[in-house]
């Protein structure tokens, strides 16, 4: 995106996790995480308005130009000269229901028709407005609403795949995962799963069935985690492909104490840019805050009340809801706390070897004559 002072912008809308709101300036271009409002025709923003559907909404009321996000798309030579229509929306496929794509990196060209028949799906009272509450469900929704090509095929009365491409309902145009890598084994991206469980209604109603979504769940998580060590270490090496890679959930390179391993290069940069300073300096010491180069440019100048936002929305302290189920599946009301040993006793494997001997009992030290009782 480009602001009015023609620099090229990345802008972020942050979804339902733990991501910590910042702002990077890097070469020739900032790259901002705010919180965004819908706007109205003049492009003033609406006072407590949806933020996660906002990004239509903001680039109609900018009047950006159509390639400016595909230009950014081409800022480090990924997706380089890369044409398509309007309508089409293109992105990497999500790691855990790979039908639907994941919206952390996707290009498209904004338009008024998509704007709208986005609103109107908003403002829709017949259907869920996004079937996992966030940009992702949304966007899924409208671009790619039936994602199963085989029967859009065979509904046009035809066989032949070479047709595909004409006969298929969905929008989407899929990048390869190595655009938007998830690096985790453990991921399944449940609200797809629920909601394509049941396409017809459009719905998403756990009453519906008894299957037991969790057990299958949890089976799956465990069969993949025997894979994790494996695929972990394809990542970061020095011949990989992965042109991007995204950190979902909760564990996230500035959330983590370790700076080794998959968050080495994350880290490198960070400390390049920003000459080793904390990312609490960086966010909230704001009379301090520099960028990169050795000295303001006018765009840093334009910044600070972006700045006076991201320090509110970062210091608002969210009370838990005990009474609704979802805030106790919220990875940001928990703390992962690393280096807790297990006991003997949760790692014995009883096919395998005799229970653990119980530890002998010593004195305590103030005691002299302690004798156990029989």
């Amino acid at each position: 995106m480009e602001n009015d002072k023609g620099q090229l912008v990345e802008l972020y809308v942050p979804r339902k996790c733990s991501a910590t709101n910042r702002i990077i300036k890097a070469k020739d271009h900032a790259s901002v995480q705010i919180n965004i409002a819908n706007v109205d025709e003049e492009g003033r923003a609406i006072a407590g308005s949806n933020t996660t559907y906002a990004l239509a909404g903001h680039i109609r009321g900018r009047g950006e130009a159509d390639d400016s996000l595909n230009r950014l798309a081409q800022q480090d030579g990924l997706l380089k000269n890369v044409d398509f229509p309007e309508n089409k929306i293109l992105a990497a496929p999500d790691s855990g229901f790979p039908d639907v794509f994941n919206s952390g990196v996707f290009l498209l060209k904004p338009n008024l028709v998509d704007y709208y028949n986005l609103l109107a799906l908003v403002n829709s009272a017949s259907l869920e407005i996004s079937f996992d509450g966030a940009d992702q469900g949304l966007l899924n929704q409208y671009f790619n609403s039936q994602p199963d090509w085989v029967t859009d095929l065979l509904n046009a009365h035809t066989n032949n795949i070479e047709f595909v491409n004409t006969t298929k309902s969905s929008n989407w145009v899929q990048l390869p995962f190595l655009y938007n890598t998830t690096p985790s084994a453990q991921y399944e991206y449940l609200p797809a799963y629920k909601y394509f469980a049941n396409p017809i209604e459009n719905k998403v109603n756990d009453e519906q069935t008894n299957f037991d979504h969790q057990s299958q769940l949890d089976s799956t998580n465990e069969t993949l985690n025997r894979y994790h060590s494996a695929a972990f270490n394809y990542y970061d090496g020095p011949d990989t492909q992965v042109k991007l890679v995204h950190f979902i959930g909760p564990f996230k390179p500035w959330t983590s104490s370790s700076k080794e391993g998959i968050f080495t290069n994350w880290w490198q940069i960070w400390d390049e840019k920003f000459n080793g300073k904390s990312i609490d300096s960086v966010i909230f010491d704001q009379g301090n805050y520099i960028f990169s180069q050795d000295s303001p440019t006018e765009f840093d100048e334009q910044i600070d009340d972006v700045l006076e936002e991201i320090e509110q929305v970062a210091t608002t302290h969210q009370e838990m809801d005990v009474s609704k189920p979802a805030d106790l599946c919220d990875p940001k009301y928990y703390q992962h706390i690393p280096g807790i040993s297990q006991s003997a006793d949760s790692t014995w494997d009883p096919a395998k070897e005799p229970p653990p001997k119980s530890e002998t009992l010593k004195d305590p030290p103030f005691i002299e004559d302690f004798k156990p009782i029989c």
